[in-house]
């Protein structure tokens, strides 16, 4: 939409009666109300209802106009956990698939994709945090690794554990769109289970 400006009102020729006047203003003044109504429902037409204190306007796709209110601030993200141990079988590769998030500010999780953090809409660059833990005597490699759109791995860290260890991963700050998902996979190459613990979680942080 092109825009609006405000219209043009002629002013009273010098000498004008006070009647002309006094008319030429109630005039002035019915146009300039019109002219606020109009840019008041343009703006009503724009702007999506509601929102709340703290929240701001965000790009929900690249279409004109197409904007959300977003709580997108001082901090966005998510934290993932085990409510209960998850079993990996040796030799295999294979994706954590979380229980439940102790905190999700922006929809970042969904129990229907338990292993997944899919980017939301106003996001751009996030940094991921994992870890795993293994209370048990078994031996053996450990290997974790957070994995971009379930193949590309954006950072990985090993261990050869002897049991009762763990293994840690963090990742640089990675651009992301709309709908890119991240996961983080376990290779154990003997059959062990992760435990429940504060130190077994995979967590997600909005930067831009």
């Amino acid at each position: 939409m092109a825009k609006q400006s405000p219209p043009l009102f002629p002013v009273p020729s010098p000498g004008a009666d006070a009647e002309a006047l006094a008319q030429w203003a109630r005039d002035l003044v019915s146009v300039l109300e019109n002219y606020s109504t109009d840019i008041q429902d343009n703006f009503e037409t724009r702007v999506p209802a509601g929102g709340t204190t703290g929240q701001r306007l965000t790009k929900k796709t690249g279409n004109d106009f197409d904007i959300e209110w977003s709580t997108l601030g001082a901090f966005s993200g998510a934290l993932l956990e085990l409510t209960s141990p998850e079993s990996l079988t040796g030799g295999v590769t294979a994706n954590i698939n979380w229980d439940a998030s102790v905190y999700d500010t922006d929809g970042f999780w969904a129990i229907g994709a338990p292993a997944r953090l899919t980017i939301p809409a106003g996001v751009s660059k996030v940094r991921l945090v994992g870890g795993m833990t293994d209370t048990s005597s078994v031996t053996g490699q450990l290997i974790a690794s957070v994995r971009k759109n379930g193949t590309s791995i954006i950072v990985i860290s090993e261990i050869d554990t002897a049991g009762g260890d763990g293994v840690n991963v963090c990742s640089a700050v990675v651009e992301v769109v709309e709908g890119d998902y991240f996961s983080l996979f376990a290779f154990v190459s003997t059959t062990r289970t992760v435990d429940v613990s504060a130190a077994t979680f995979f967590s997600i942080e909005a930067v831009e």
